[in-house]
């Protein structure tokens, strides 16, 4: 920062600066029983009055999947059969799909002929639990158009909706059961410059300055002096 003096005034000085920086807000969806139909709930970014210069928005959809499946072969001959667990995600606003995905996690067991009884259990049944998968998307704003949309002083929601597809496979007579469950976090990130100026500083003339005027005032007295 360049200062500069003035004797017997003092003079406002500020200069401006920039700064990078960052701030994120999320907001989640416990692990719910599929078909799911939610809404998340963000804040929109705070400008300060156009201080704070929006560059970019990222946002950032993950969660989880997971179920639980009761497989019994009705197959004559032994099969290796299949719990298959998954879901469509999507996220969505006004405009339709922002972010999706379409998890799915498996797996087998080696059932035996039937056993004669319907129960998922014995040789030819089981009860598969906690059967887990994780996903993920994320879309990042950059044109000025789309970032436009994420200033202000309120909140901005998202659809969310998690429909379950579960299924069972490898026996040619498969009866099934699933309970399918899904939960997701949404997070929202702001990259954006601080523009803000720095508080204004008053600056005094030092001392030494205006010793140094008085001196000159009775340099020039004595002179006044030695020419009468």
């Amino acid at each position: 920062m360049i200062k500069k003096i003035a004797i017997g005034a003092s003079l406002l000085c500020a200069a401006g600066f920039t700064q990078a920086a960052t701030i994120s807000d999320t907001d989640s969806i416990a692990l719910t029983s599929t078909n799911i139909t939610s809404t998340f709930t963000l804040d929109m970014f705070n400008d300060m009055g156009g201080n704070l210069v929006l560059d970019s928005v990222m946002l950032s959809l993950s969660g989880t999947i997971e179920g639980d499946a009761s497989l019994e072969s009705l197959d004559a001959t032994a099969a290796v059969v299949s719990a298959n667990i998954s879901a469509a995600i999507d996220l969505s606003d006004m405009s339709g799909t922002v972010l999706s995905a379409s998890p799915v996690v498996s797996q087998t067991f080696n059932a035996s002929a039937f056993d004669g009884t319907i129960d998922f259990g014995g040789t030819s049944g089981t009860v598969l639990n906690g059967i887990t998968d994780t996903f993920s998307d994320m879309v990042t704003y950059t044109m000025p158009v789309d970032l436009a949309a994420f200033i202000g002083m309120g909140s901005i929601t998202y659809d969310f909706s998690a429909i379950g597809s579960s299924n069972g496979a490898g026996a040619g007579n498969l009866i099934t059961q699933f309970a399918t469950r899904a939960g997701a976090e949404l997070m929202i990130t702001y990259n954006y410059t601080d523009n803000t100026p720095p508080p204004v500083t008053n600056v005094s003339a030092p001392s030494s300055v205006a010793l140094l005027g008085l001196s000159l005032l009775g340099v020039a007295g004595l002179r006044r002096k030695a020419k009468k």
